[in-house]
């Protein structure tokens, strides 16, 4: 209970789960509150919770040593401790838990393409530069995580669009050269599917592709599949239910509000319902068994509207929109949250994060990237062990 590792997202969890052993046996349980108390991160409670639950819990007001807690958190709190405080990370009171994902930023582009490598803790809402010098400058790539191993597909070096595929191992942080896709291509599309990663769209000196490949990690082997009913670069991809959506994008002349599904199993693609708003440099996302539309470019206006397509009616409906327009920009589903970080603001490239809650509908700020860029990509890895030694500010 007292573990960094244990995985809640909420520490009113944790309290909950005290007074339901208490109650299984309250006359041998009564007194160990005092002691699994302190074990409650109450400092990073909500603070209605604390004040409404914990402090008037019948237990808690009748315990001396409860007591004295309680009052030990709401100094924290309120900031009312005169002497200097401890950092979020020595205090135990509001330490956070480690987290079960990390989200990983790569690369990207302010002013030139960048070699930055940014990790993301949820828990402790803060971001790490982990770059590694041996890491290649890169923009425009498409990245997915599959199978231990993060894939960085595509994209711009800085001088030319290229097609090669860089494998890293985020827990041992090497880089592994896989065999390069047919076409070379930058802001691709990239999803994993059954075992296998997708390479969509893109484009060569601003000639969008319809083009399609396949890749397989085992036989480490890329092959070409039936094409898009569209060209479009610029686009955003993303896999539900065993198929594969892919939204918007610019088809050379204008932004697109198209929309395709792709069935692995008739290998088509077939049109279904656009979105209410063309859009190209979005980002889409699967949440909550739906698709997320998000941000973009149409025409010269910077979006911040959100749209979401469920596939059980085929419609599309718009939902609250993001605090700030951004286009180019990161998207990742992290803790059960929709969180999008970095792009264009409309007047300049952008560190700020936020993120959003299907729950309430609302969105929320998180912690600025380390630096601001655009063009990066972003996948979330399992928070293995070696990766929280480094990934994390602890």
């Amino acid at each position: 209970m007292e573990r960094d590792e244990l995985n809640v997202r909420e520490e009113d969890v944790v309290f909950h789960a005290i007074l339901r052993w208490i109650e299984h046996d309250p006359a041998t349980r009564e007194a160990h509150i005092s002691v699994l108390l302190p074990k409650v991160r109450m400092a990073r409670m909500d603070p209605e919770y604390f004040m409404k639950i914990v402090k008037k819990n019948d237990l808690v007001k009748a315990n001396a040593a409860c007591r004295r807690i309680i009052s030990d958190v709401m100094k924290v709190i309120y900031d009312l401790d005169d002497e200097s405080p401890l950092s979020d990370f020595e205090n135990p009171l509001i330490r956070p838990r480690l987290p079960s994902d990390v989200l990983l930023a790569v690369g990207g582009w302010n002013m030139g393409t960048t070699n930055c490598i940014d990790a993301y803790d949820t828990r402790a809402d803060r971001w790490v530069d982990i770059t590694q010098e041996e890491q290649s400058n890169l923009a425009g790539h498409g990245m997915v995580y599959h199978n231990g191993f993060v894939y960085c597909i595509g994209g711009f070096d800085g001088q030319h669009f290229i097609n090669s595929v860089r494998r890293y191992d985020p827990i041992t942080r090497e880089w592994q050269q896989m065999a390069p896709m047919h076409w070379h291509r930058c802001n691709v599309s990239v999803v994993v599917l059954d075992g296998f990663i997708y390479a969509m769209g893109g484009h060569i000196v601003f000639r969008p592709l319809n083009k399609v490949e396949r890749y397989n990690p085992v036989t480490n082997e890329w092959t070409q599949i039936e094409p898009m009913n569209e060209r479009r670069s610029d686009a955003s991809a993303t896999t539900l239910n065993g198929k594969i959506y892919i939204c918007g994008g610019h088809s050379g002349t204008e932004s697109l509000s198209t929309v395709e599904c792709f069935d692995p199993l008739t290998n088509e693609w077939s049109l279904i319902t656009p979105m209410s708003t063309p859009r190209h440099s979005l980002g889409v996302t699967a949440y909550k068994g739906k698709i997320y539309a998000v941000g973009g470019i149409n025409r010269s206006d910077h979006l911040q509207t959100m749209e979401v397509y469920d596939h059980t009616t085929n419609r599309w409906h718009a939902v609250a929109p993001m605090s700030t327009p951004r286009s180019e920009f990161g998207i990742a589903v992290v803790d059960d949250l929709l969180f999008v970080m970095g792009g264009h603001d409309g007047f300049r490239v952008t560190n700020k994060v936020e993120c959003y809650d299907a729950g309430t509908g609302s969105w929320y700020r998180a912690q600025d990237m380390s630096r601001a860029r655009k063009h990066f990509s972003c996948c979330v890895v399992p928070a293995h062990p070696r990766i929280i030694k480094y990934a994390s500010p602890r």
